[in-house]
């Protein structure tokens, strides 16, 4: 199950690094998946906007501002992947209850 979490991140991380706009390249460089602390592996987190110099770039990105329009980058393509997200769970759940 683990692994099947960790491709989760790698396949939502590699979307938004796609779909992100494109200026200087920094929003890019801030996208990055970890895992959870407390989760033993089944918890990813991916994240946009994590160097402090970017502060909620992504945030205002994601969702505009009142001057300019929104560039929706990261959830769109979550919620696009969020099917795959939930079939390649079940089937790690699947196969590691058959293992057992």
């Amino acid at each position: 199950m683990t692994e099947a979490a960790k491709q989760n991140a790698i396949a939502l991380r590699d979307a938004a690094i796609r779909d992100a706009p494109r200026d200087s390249g920094e929003l890019e460089d801030t996208i990055k998946y970890y895992p959870d602390r407390n989760s033993a592996g089944l918890i990813w987190r991916v994240v946009a906007g994590v160097k402090a110099s970017s502060g909620f770039y992504a945030r205002y990105l994601e969702f505009g501002t009142v001057d300019q329009p929104a560039h929706p980058f990261f959830f769109v393509n979550y919620r696009i992947l969020r099917p795959r997200f939930k079939s390649r769970m079940a089937r790690a759940m699947r196969k590691g209850i058959k293992e057992a």
